[in-house]
């Protein structure tokens, strides 16, 4: 048992509580991991007013709204956002697997059997 696990019994003995072992557990899924945090208004969905976004964790891109009632200035925002977006999901499109899926056949609505192409290498 390691000194950390050996404290954390202690003190759940003296309070009567079990102490965490761990406050975070983590989970890697692409070396490269697309990190957005989206900072929202209360009011209006999907008025956003900045995020934060990028793959280098000491060089995160900051994206802002000046005036977020300005539809244009919003729609200018969105396409910056497309532009950092969208190049890092191209780069999961190379490799491909084929999959079968049932969808609803829009003249006969019946449910039929699909070929379709999904991402081998996309981040879950």
């Amino acid at each position: 048992m390691s000194l950390i696990a050996t404290l954390a019994r202690l003190e759940a003995v003296s309070t009567g509580r079990a102490q965490p072992a761990a406050t975070v557990r983590h989970r890697h899924l692409s070396e490269r991991p697309l990190v957005f945090v989206p900072l929202i208004t209360a009011g209006e969905a999907g008025a956003l007013l900045g995020a934060l976004v990028g793959t280098d964790r000491d060089a995160p891109r900051l994206l802002a709204v000046p005036q977020p009632r300005d539809r244009d200035l919003r729609f200018a925002f969105l396409a910056e956002l497309a532009d950092v977006v969208l190049p890092y999901l191209d780069g999961f499109a190379d490799t491909v697997e084929a999959a079968e899926r049932s969808e609803t056949d829009p003249e006969t609505g019946k449910r039929v059997k699909v070929e379709v192409e999904l991402c081998a290498d996309a981040p879950s």
